[in-house]
């Protein structure tokens, strides 16, 4: 930087140059530090208040942010009547054969739900359901009874249309035969159809 003055000497000016512009690049280091440490000091002041807000928040802070289930909590599976299951439902399942299979119907024996798919069903006899009264078991229900509640409950739905214990056996998803039929040109497979299907249907009723 160089700065003409009237009646200075060359060298003179030349030097006061110098020195203004080492001036103004100190002065503009300064400034940029300045600008450097504001940035830090708000940073570490947002940074700070998060810290205090994380602490304050949630289930144990000063502003909780969900309500306290209390110990032990768990969300509530659907469940469907115990009762009726063993009473309507599952004599009808077995009434059509869907245990053990049906050989008459071209299945193999013991190759159906009893033991090659995913969705089991022991056969067990007497069954619970010899012993109702007024759709109420007056037995208490065997390990084999209890595991076919659980299976079958896993494929119900609140929507009985809907649900895979009635879909599938039905021939609206993947099964390898249709087994409920209540059009059936056989009467007995007829009516064991309805009987399912009016079973599932009140079985899904009794949801909670």
């Amino acid at each position: 930087m160089w700065v003409r003055v009237a009646g200075a000497r060359t060298g003179r000016v030349r030097l006061r140059g110098r020195l203004s512009s080492s001036r103004f690049r100190s002065n503009f280091v300064s400034l940029a530090r300045v600008r450097r440490s504001r940035r830090r000091a708000v940073f570490l002041l947002w940074a700070g208040v998060g810290a205090v807000l994380s602490a304050a928040c949630g289930d144990n802070g000063v502003l909780p942010t969900t309500v306290d289930p209390g110990q032990d909590f768990e969300f509530p599976d659907v469940v469907y009547d115990a009762d009726y299951f063993y009473c309507k439902v599952e004599p009808a399942l077995f009434g059509l054969k869907c245990g053990g299979g049906d050989p008459a119907a071209g299945d193999a024996t013991g190759g159906c739900h009893s033991s090659v798919t995913s969705y089991r069903l022991i056969e067990y006899s007497p069954l619970v359901g010899d012993s109702c009264a007024n759709d109420h078991p007056t037995i208490s229900p065997p390990a084999a009874a209890e595991k076919n509640y659980q299976s079958s409950q896993a494929k119900m739905s609140r929507t009985a249309e809907s649900a895979p214990l009635l879909v599938q056996p039905s021939g609206r998803a993947a099964h390898p035969r249709v087994v409920v039929n209540p059009k059936s040109g056989n009467a007995q497979t007829a009516q064991l159809s309805k009987d399912f299907i009016a079973a599932v249907t009140e079985w899904a009723n009794t949801s909670r």
